[in-house]
């Protein structure tokens, strides 16, 4: 697309000023990106070259206006360009939502009216006991839910409750765990395998796990 072509111009041009393997594993999938609703950086940095380069060029792009190229993906490019791996940390200690709904009749081809777009309840690592984080996804939030005529679907796993975007990348065995692996912060913990495997034992959670919640789910 238009952002991919800005990018690419813009290391052929600039050849020196991002690393190869910066590049390398920018390129493995510039889908990839940092959720920042909850963003902390040096400013100094995005107002240093390169990475002040770099965005003048986006806004001289006008991409922002004529096609809606958002901060997300602006930043994590920037990030992912021109800082290594070392240099960003995941903060996974406290617990945070973001989550937000489908305000259309439908959005995309999956997502109901009033059901989670994007975004959602990702647990903090020692945030919540096995049991409360449990109940909180299986029933706090399927409880939101339930006078929805529509279908819901709120995937759950130890450590997220929302929609599938955040849930499917936030894992180091996901599409994204090529780049979580090597950032600071990232903890694939013995205990998710044993969440996951209790879940999957547990013929009532896992119902919950796996069911559409907020439709006719037969969960005693």
């Amino acid at each position: 697309d238009e952002f991919d072509g800005l990018v690419n111009k813009y290391l052929k041009e600039h050849p020196t000023s991002v690393s190869q393997e910066s590049v390398d594993l920018y390129n493995q999938d510039r889908g990839v990106g940092f959720y920042n609703n909850f963003f902390m950086a040096d400013v100094t940095f995005f107002m240093t070259p390169p990475a002040s380069s770099f965005l003048d060029i986006v806004d001289a792009s006008k991409l922002i206006f004529t096609h809606r190229l958002g901060d997300l993906v602006i930043q994590s490019a920037v990030a992912r360009l021109f800082l290594s791996p070392k240099e960003v940390h995941w903060f996974r200690d406290f617990t945070y939502e973001h989550m937000t709904l489908c305000r259309k009749e439908k959005c995309g081809p999956m997502i109901p009216q009033g059901c989670p777009q994007n975004g959602g309840v990702s647990r903090g690592i020692g945030q919540y006991t096995e049991v409360e984080w449990r109940r909180f996804a299986t029933e706090d939030v399927r409880n939101r839910f339930k006078n929805n005529p529509k279908r819901c679907s709120v995937p759950i796993n130890q450590f997220f409750v929302g929609a599938d975007d955040v849930r499917d990348c936030s894992r180091l065995r996901s599409r994204c765990g090529f780049y979580l692996k090597l950032i600071s912060g990232a903890n694939d913990t013995a205990e998710d395998a044993a969440w996951l495997q209790s879940a999957f034992e547990d013929e009532t959670l896992r119902n919950k796990t796996l069911c559409q919640i907020g439709g006719d789910c037969n969960i005693s």
